[in-house]
């Protein structure tokens, strides 16, 4: 298959851009091609090929509503160009700005497209920004799963397929789209030591250590964590992996609820010290307030670490005897004081694995490209 994906960002950027790239690559080394088209940043280039994956970067993005829109126009006109250029059997693109634009486009050459709508936020959005953007957000997403000209919609779990109710007006699929390198799994588990890390964190044998993963934004809920522990009475230390605006906020809070000594922020780290850390701990902790699919979760869930999370995204409908959903981030403290202990349950490492779910794509894809021919 000819595959193009379609994004606002792509390629470093994380989240879902990454686990876009994370399936880029293995349907690469599946023997089909994968061209990408996304928004262009001044460090990169305007077209160039990684890993086997070409990418072209037309023109910029930006955060303000207006940009955002004027990238989007500019898009629909130069896909439809695209399209006709080059030999496309199916359109694959993440949600939002991306999906009018490549849609559309795609529909005028009768190619196939789908859109990665992952988990809508809906009401939720009333928490996590102000009123005007949380309206103008909430919109966006029933305008666009409504007039998107898809040919599919795929989610990360059935409960979101559920929320968008009527507005669908078209095949959905669930999918998740949090994979896990099984190689990878295997070799942490293999080589890290925990009692070095430990040391060097300076985390004595009598405390539990506790880890949260995750950008420092309101929305990951660090200062909710941090007021819930104040009042744990068990001995821990907090490490909090990640980099954001709400640094100065927490390192505020933490100071003023005698922490300092318990909660260390570590700032941005790679991928593999993150799984090392994962290893490691004793317990992770998800205080998210809204999430299309926690990747740290599904990651720690593999290498059969202890795992408490909110209910968000597809946290309720992962199976695992290591994982503990609560409502609230004051249920936390109870659990913990109950002690944790991890189990053995490789449910994780097969549902999730990379291979698995490049395949439930490829398939996904085949489907749609044979029906729209028929």
């Amino acid at each position: 298959m000819n595959i193009l994906f379609v994004s606002e960002r792509f390629y470093p950027h994380g989240g879902a851009e990454l686990s876009l790239w994370q399936l880029a690559g293995s349907l690469v080394g599946r023997g089909h091609k994968i061209l990408a088209v996304t928004s262009r940043k001044a460090d990169t280039a305007s077209h160039e090929v990684i890993n086997g994956i070409e990418i072209y970067r037309p023109f910029p993005t930006g955060n303000s509503i207006l940009k955002r829109a004027f990238f989007s126009m500019r898009l629909y006109f130069y896909l439809k160009e695209f399209l006709s250029r080059h030999q496309i059997d199916i359109v694959y693109n993440l949600a939002y700005a991306a999906t009018l634009p490549s849609t559309y486009a795609a529909a005028k050459h009768g190619v196939p497209v789908v859109t990665y709508a992952g988990l809508l936020c809906g009401r939720v959005w009333f928490e996590l920004v102000n009123p005007a953007s949380a309206l103008l957000n909430y919109l966006m997403e029933m305008l666009i799963i409504r007039f998107g000209k898809h040919d599919a919609l795929q989610f990360q779990c059935r409960d979101a397929v559920k929320r968008a109710g009527r507005y669908v007006r078209t095949m959905t699929e669930v999918i998740p789209n949090m994979f896990i390198d099984a190689a990878e799994i295997a070799e942490v588990k293999e080589n890290t030591k925990p009692e070095k890390i430990r040391e060097a964190l300076n985390i004595n044998k009598d405390e539990l250590f506790l880890l949260s993963v995750g950008h420092l934004l309101p929305v990951k809920n660090i200062t909710g964590l941090v007021q819930v522990l104040s009042r744990l009475e068990a001995k821990f230390r907090l490490v909090w992996i990640g980099e954001g605006p709400e640094r100065e906020r927490a390192e505020k809070l933490i100071k003023a609820t005698g922490l300092e000594g318990k909660v260390m922020l570590l700032g941005r780290r790679t991928h593999q010290e993150t799984l090392s850390l994962m290893r490691a701990c004793d317990v992770l902790i998800h205080p998210s307030k809204s999430e299309t699919g926690p990747a740290v979760v599904v990651e720690a869930l593999a290498l059969e670490r202890p795992v408490i999370s909110t209910r968000v995204g597809i946290t309720p409908e992962i199976k695992s005897d290591n994982l503990y959903l609560v409502n609230q981030l004051d249920e936390i403290p109870r659990i913990l004081d109950s002690g944790v202990t991890p189990r053995e349950d490789g449910r994780i490492r097969e549902e999730y694995s990379l291979d698995k779910l490049t395949g439930d794509y490829e398939e996904f894809f085949e489907a749609l490209i044979s029906r729209k021919k028929g």
